[in-house]
């Protein structure tokens, strides 16, 4: 017998395949010195997509059963009431009210209820090579709806609340961006044989064949889930309870800067005001779902940037054709930009909309050289 125990199951259902549609519209334009700018809409529409966030939770206790408060957690044999499920049932309230309550946790490998939209305005302004300089500049400007991010385990799975209702899960994604701006550029030196000037004698060989490029990138913060653990977790829902939003978006962090934090004691950054746990009962029973969504439409973290260098030198041989040394210098991390980490999440920490640690990895360069033949 299975009964009182975790059991796998297997939904026919999820037999069928998710499917995407994809439509987009663009205009180019050619700009004078070999410079183009190109302007696209891109949209798409998921349906049927993977979701596991509610894959070990097929038991939850439907909400609508919090009305009975500390009932819930209690044996059902003081609550005559409420009928048993079956005869020789024994447990709580709770249990009793599952879906399948001669079972504790129903799991299944993955469920396929999920979908998403997106729409972005995507710009590029690029320009070739005529005299030692090229670019390419694009800037999206995007909204990145969904009920589940992806398909896999980790922090996209925690922050689903009520498989009973799946359209409260519909918020912006964990990667959602709304600003990104990427900048690549190259510049040759004009030196050398190939260059404007010093096409021969040892200036050649010392100045030419140099070149540098730089990728830039910068990005609003990313969407912000907060949750609170400050309940009776286990014997109803297995999973964190969202809180509830008091306060609107205006309001939902101290504001101020924060281009440094104290890692001992955090920086306030998430207004606590701005929310709290639910109700609860005399015996922590939430009376009611949190009212936030699963990521914050907009309350974001901390804004991204980033710029990578490098300077490359190329030397031609001349025992063969194709064949040059090689010797360049990369810095990642060049202008030595530290981020900030996230703050605490949890409204039931003491610490919650707290910040207590940077984020990002320092410069660092290095130095190689090769043989190319």
């Amino acid at each position: 017998m299975l009964n009182g125990v975790d059991i796998p199951f297997y939904n026919p259902e999820v037999q069928k395949l998710p499917y995407v549609q994809n439509w987009n519209f663009g205009i180019q334009y050619e700009l004078p010195w070999d410079t183009r700018v190109e302007a696209n809409y891109v949209g798409n529409k998921g349906t049927r997509l993977n979701d596991v966030k509610y894959a070990n939770f097929l038991n939850q206790v439907d909400p609508r059963h919090l009305s009975l408060g500390n009932a819930l957690v209690e044996d059902i044999s003081l609550h005559p009431q409420i009928p048993k499920p079956y005869p020789t049932f024994t447990g709580t309230v709770a249990q009793a009210l599952r879906p399948f309550p001669q079972y504790q946790g129903v799991t299944t490998h993955r469920t396929n209820n999920g979908y998403s939209t997106y729409h972005s305005m995507q710009l590029t302004f690029t320009k070739r090579s005529n005299s030692g300089l090229s670019f390419l500049t694009s800037y999206t400007f995007s909204k990145s709806l969904a009920t589940t991010d992806t398909a896999g385990p980790g922090d996209y799975t925690y922050n689903a609340q009520n498989i009973y209702n799946i359209a409260s899960d519909y918020s912006v994604t964990a990667f959602h961006s709304p600003h990104d701006l990427k900048v690549t550029w190259i510049y040759e030196f004009p030196f050398g044989k190939q260059g404007k000037w010093m096409r021969s004698g040892i200036g050649s060989y010392i100045l030419g064949g140099w070149s540098a490029s730089m990728i830039h990138r910068y990005q609003t913060g990313a969407p912000i889930s907060v949750n609170t653990s400050n309940y009776d977790a286990l014997s109803l829902f297995n999973r964190n309870l969202r809180p509830d939003v008091i306060l609107p978006p205006e309001q939902q962090t101290v504001g101020g800067s924060f281009s440094d934090i104290d890692v001992i004691r955090g920086t306030s950054y998430l207004n606590p005001a701005a929310f709290k746990t639910p109700e609860l009962t005399s015996k922590r029973v939430p009376t009611h779902m949190g009212t936030a969504p699963r990521f914050l439409p907009n309350t974001r973290g901390f804004s991204r940037y980033g710029e990578d260098f490098s300077f490359i030198k190329k030397t031609d041989l001349g025992f063969r054709e194709g064949a040059f040394f090689e010797i360049r210098i990369d810095a990642l991390n060049v202008f030595n930009r530290i981020g900030l980490g996230g703050p605490i999440t949890d409204v039931g920490n003491a610490n919650f909309g707290r910040v207590f640690s940077k984020a990002g990895t320092p410069r660092t360069m290095q130095i190689g050289g090769r043989i190319m033949f």
